[in-house]
């Protein structure tokens, strides 16, 4: 049976993105091993918000070519597919539109090596993923939007995440509604800039009305105040959980 094993760095988007990984894998028939046992496939889900980051990022990646062949995610090979494929160990890039990756290991499990798989952000949609419950604790993840269009001077997130994409107001239910069914107590909601959420016109406020029904407790991470108002204060002091 093929294996594959995973490392995350940086924030709670990337480790949500990665148990959507994992999950592609197992129902490809994989079996998922911890990090550092032999495997068929390595996936390293970058992270390049600081220069440290991305230190780690290619440490990692070092690590990770001891044992598989390594798929290089997230931020590193969207801002630059061929650096990322320079890097030593490197026999894919994917960055952070992941939906073929399963796909690019079968491909490199054929005998393809150096694929670029990367696509670029501009005009994307949300892509779908689901992670579902964890198998190993009572706090859920679940990604509620993707990217940020501030562009401040200082920060490549608009660049490696694209513009602000919403998860569409009804997947986020049933994902939540899985995790509370597999045992989850606690969701927390994360994004790039989540404050920014509306689909169909539905805002972040609703949606944590609607959550707050599930009575499972939620958390909202990274916020940005500065862009809320009264709707959601509101929404915040009605919910229970």
């Amino acid at each position: 049976m093929k294996k594959v094993s995973f490392y995350t760095l940086g924030c709670k988007v990337n480790a949500y993105d990665t148990e959507s990984m994992r999950r592609l894998f197992e129902d490809s028939g994989y079996t998922v091993v911890d990090f550092g046992e032999k495997a068929d496939i390595v996936v390293v889900n970058t992270c390049t918000v600081t220069s440290v980051a991305d230190k780690k990022s290619r440490a990692a990646i070092r690590r990770a070519a001891r044992t598989g062949k390594v798929i290089a995610a997230g931020c590193i090979p969207q801002k630059d597919p061929k650096a990322a494929l320079g890097i030593a160990g490197v026999s894919a890039a994917v960055g952070t539109q992941r939906a073929r990756i399963v796909e690019v290991a079968q491909r490199l499990l054929s005998g393809e090596d150096g694929i670029d798989a990367t696509r670029p952000l501009s005009g994307c949609g949300y892509e779908e993923s689901y992670a579902g419950p964890p198998s190993d604790r009572t706090r859920g993840i679940i990604k509620i939007q993707e990217g940020c269009g501030n562009y401040c001077s200082y920060c490549i997130i608009p660049y490696v995440r694209g513009l602000p994409r919403s998860r569409e107001y009804e997947s986020v239910l049933r994902e939540a509604r899985a995790m509370r069914d597999g045992g989850v107590k606690e969701i927390v909601l994360t994004g790039i800039h989540i404050a920014s959420y509306r689909d169909k016109g539905r805002s972040l406020s609703e949606l944590i009305t609607d959550l707050d029904k599930l009575n499972v407790r939620i958390r909202i991470g990274s916020i940005e105040p500065g862009v809320l108002g009264e709707e959601f204060a509101a929404a915040a002091a009605r919910a229970k959980n």
